[in-house]
């Protein structure tokens, strides 16, 4: 992917998590190519749903993310990946979050 260029196929990993599903529908609102992962997370699985991708969204517990970006590293060409996280300032409006 070159610089300025669009990003048309995205992959998300935990698709059928709460926010992944969120990823999803968003995105292909959008009007973008969106392909799922999910467990179990086999190397043909992953090797298929991360074909094309131009970005890579982990969208999976904190604690299983490690290891789950280890599994898909090695699938990994030119596409980007990105973990979702909440900034620092929605937290703070979050009474949950700040306790």
């Amino acid at each position: 992917m070159q610089p300025g260029q669009d990003i048309t196929r995205v992959a998300i990993v935990g698709a059928r998590g709460q926010m992944g599903a969120l990823f999803v529908r968003a995105f292909h609102k959008a009007g973008l190519t969106v392909a799922t992962l999910d467990r179990p997370y086999t190397d043909a699985a992953i090797a298929d749903g991360l074909a094309g991708a131009q970005l890579v969204i982990l969208s999976v517990p904190v604690p299983a993310m490690r290891a789950v970006a280890e599994q898909i590293a090695p699938h990994l060409a030119s596409s980007k990946m990105g973990a979702p996280s909440w900034p620092t300032s929605a937290r703070s409006r979050c009474g949950r979050w700040s306790r």
